[in-house]
Order: C-alpha cells, then structure tokens, then sequence
C-alpha cells in the first residue's frame, strides 16, 4: 500500500502550479516505501487543494485490531472545496440501510461518515469483509485522535 500511496503523491505533487499542498505532520510523500520513519512516526492526511477540489490522502499498514487482523490500506478523498465540512446531515435510517443492503464500497464509504450510531461502528468493525473493517478502525482511529483521546506520538 506505501508503494501505491506514495504512486498517487507523486502524481499529485508532480504539478505544484496546480495544487497547494499541506501537511499537519511528516511529509511521508517523499519517504522510500521500506524507510523506518513508517513505523515510528504519526502518519498524518496528506493535502492537496486547487482546481475546485481538496484532494486527501492516507495510509496504514497492517494491524490487529478487536475484530481481527486489519490489512495494509489507503484511503483517497476528492471533495470539492466549495462545499462544507461537515457534509450531509446525520440520517441514522440511511446508515443502517446501506449497513445492510448497500454493497462493500458503499459500506466502506459509509465506515468515514463522522457522525453514525454506534451499533453501525460496531458492525462496520465487524464487517465480513476486511476492508471495511480497516477502514473503520481507521476512522475510529482518526476520530478518537481528534478527540484527544488518544496520546499523541512522541
């Protein structure tokens, strides 16, 4: 997944007149796939905004979590930025319904929605398909990172 993620940052920093780009920690976009820091450092979103859209851009590698062993994953959000943060209001119906008949990608999307009832999170952690489970934890990750309620890295 590093090699892939770090495919797409090379492709998107490949135009700096078109993008600005951000980080709020390492810049990994520039790290060799086997470097130590993956495994040391707080992997932070990596930023590209221009043209219209916000372009974000994640990765982790592989993990054991509660439900089980979670796969090396990246995660790629196009938004466009003229549209607000905090996206479509909470329909707790719409989420149970994609829960249960909505395919894997439409439960992985569902997985980064931030505001969802927790039997959802607990059945999208506990999805029969692993990469909607990564993609949870991860969420769960983030958000409880945002939180506070996780220690930062040192």
């Amino acid at each position: 997944m590093r090699e892939a993620a770090l495919s797409v940052a090379a492709a998107l920093n490949d135009d700096p007149h078109r993008w600005t780009f951000r980080s709020e920690g390492p810049d990994w976009s520039t790290w060799a796939p086997d470097d130590e820091r993956w495994a040391k450092e707080d992997i932070d979103w990596l930023t590209w905004a221009g043209a219209g859209v916000v372009v974000l851009l994640f990765t982790a590698g592989g993990s054991t979590a509660p439900a089980g062993p979670l796969p090396a994953h990246l995660q790629l959000a196009i938004e466009r930025a003229d549209t607000p943060s905090e996206g479509l209001p909470r329909d707790d119906d719409r989420a149970r319904r994609v829960l249960r008949e909505g395919s894997v990608v439409a439960r992985w999307y569902l997985s980064g929605e931030h505001e969802l009832p927790d039997d959802v999170v607990r059945a999208l952690e506990n999805d029969s398909d692993a990469r909607v489970r990564a993609a949870a934890e991860s969420e769960r990750w983030i958000r409880e990172r945002a939180e506070g309620e996780l220690p930062q890295a040192e």
